[in-house]
């Protein structure tokens, strides 16, 4: 899944990931910032991956 994930965000839009029956009800935007977010969390090297105060923050920044 992470690999598709991370596939479908480099050569194509977010949208693709999202539930074709939520995908005129949700924000953009918002979606794709939770899926980098998400994708960071994901990072195999735990040191990489951000903090949760940090994804807190980028999501209340988004």
């Amino acid at each position: 899944m992470e690999t598709q994930a991370r596939s479908l965000l480099s050569f194509g839009p977010c949208e693709r990931l999202v539930d074709p029956h939520l995908n005129e009800d949700c924000n953009k935007y918002e979606m794709k910032a939770m899926m980098i977010a998400a994708l960071l969390c994901l990072v195999h090297s735990s040191s990489r991956r951000p903090s949760m105060k940090t994804v807190c923050f980028y999501l209340s920044t988004t």
